[in-house]
């Protein structure tokens, strides 16, 4: 049995940042206890108007930690409701739902993490890299990120950053157009090669975290499960729209829990207003059937005293043997009365 509540946090616009194609924007809550509890790593879903009407929920990382008092998401300016977000002004206001996903370190179980990003996909490590440096916590890592451009890397400033604060942090750059004299930078994608030797070595029994395109998810976990990697050890997130979002391990999507609690609603409402038209008829139905059944009563009694009195209407029949009583000639039945 699952439980799901879908609570809708009240929040604004703080600060709304966009870096070439990419866009920052950053919430607080509108009160304290609208403030929503999350992980490093989960994602919400968000929604805001659009002159007058309200926007559809969309579902994006979360990329701020737990004790920065904020809530900021990137994305990727792209479709009508990125491009709508980026007119958000400081204080209009934003609802949130979640936080969603399991995308999240174990820091008893995940003794050493390998990150593959593609993309925009690096914004669920986002916030795991800044609470790691915030916490300055032991735990090794190799984030390994994939980009056709080595002008466009999205968060690239900050993720040195991020290495120069952690000493435990190893990071490394894919692109088609690498210049090989900046330090991290690598020329072409992340291959078989590479995945055999972040399977080997020092690397063994590493937890291996994946987000990026379809394709790309796709092809790191064949890479790693021909080396061997435990399924228990692969630990993926993919880009979806609302509608095919997973809700803990209920299989109710975010778009399908709300139609189905709109659903839930009006028949609770129709039920409601059939007892209350039920309570008005039956009582009425219940008065017509007394009366007519006692109607009936009197005219059954005519009958019997009519029949009992004219014996020498009773007849038998020539051709079976069987008396026979002729309808009477004068039979009157009154009407019954009804209440409406």
């Amino acid at each position: 049995m699952y439980i799901i509540k879908l609570v809708i946090h009240k929040y604004v616009v703080q600060q709304s940042q966009q870096i070439r194609d990419i866009l920052l924007l950053t919430l607080v809550p509108k009160k304290p206890h609208h403030k929503m509890v999350f992980t490093p790593g989960q994602y919400a879903a968000i929604g805001f108007r659009e002159g007058v009407r309200p926007t559809p929920m969309r579902c994006f990382s979360i990329t701020s930690t737990p004790d920065s008092g904020v809530l900021q998401f990137g994305m990727r300016v792209r479709g009508d409701f990125t491009r709508a977000a980026t007119r958000l002004k400081p204080g209009d206001p934003v609802r949130v739902q979640g936080p969603f996903g399991d995308f999240t370190l174990d820091l008893t179980y995940d003794k050493r993490i390998v990150m593959l990003a593609s993309g925009i996909g690096i914004t669920p490590f986002i916030g795991k890299l800044r609470y790691l440096a915030e916490k300055q916590l032991p735990l090794p890592v190799t984030l390994l990120v994939s980009n056709r451009s080595a002008t466009d890397i999205p968060f690239y400033e900050e993720l040195l950053s991020l290495a120069r604060q952690n000493p435990y942090l190893r990071l490394y750059f894919f692109c088609g157009n690498a210049n090989r004299s900046v330090p991290n930078m690598v020329q072409g994608t992340i291959t078989d090669l590479h995945i055999r030797h972040l399977c080997s070595g020092s690397n063994r029994g590493s937890t291996y975290f994946i987000c990026g395109s379809k394709n790309f998810s796709k092809r790191m976990q064949t890479a790693l499960r021909q080396n061997l990697v435990h399924e228990t050890r692969i630990v993926k997130e993919s880009f979806t729209q609302i509608s095919s979002v997973k809700i803990g391990e209920s299989g109710w999507s975010v778009r399908s829990l709300t139609y189905g609690t709109t659903a839930v609603s009006l028949l609770l409402m129709s039920g409601f207003i059939m007892t209350l038209d039920l309570g008005r008829v039956v009582p009425r139905l219940m008065h017509n059937q007394a009366a007519a059944s006692s109607v009936q009563q009197t005219n059954g009694a005519s009958s019997v005293g009519s029949q009992s009195s004219g014996s020498s209407n009773t007849n038998v029949s020539p051709n079976t043997g069987l008396q026979t009583t002729p309808a009477p000639t004068n039979y009157y039945q009154p009407p019954v009365s009804t209440v409406s």
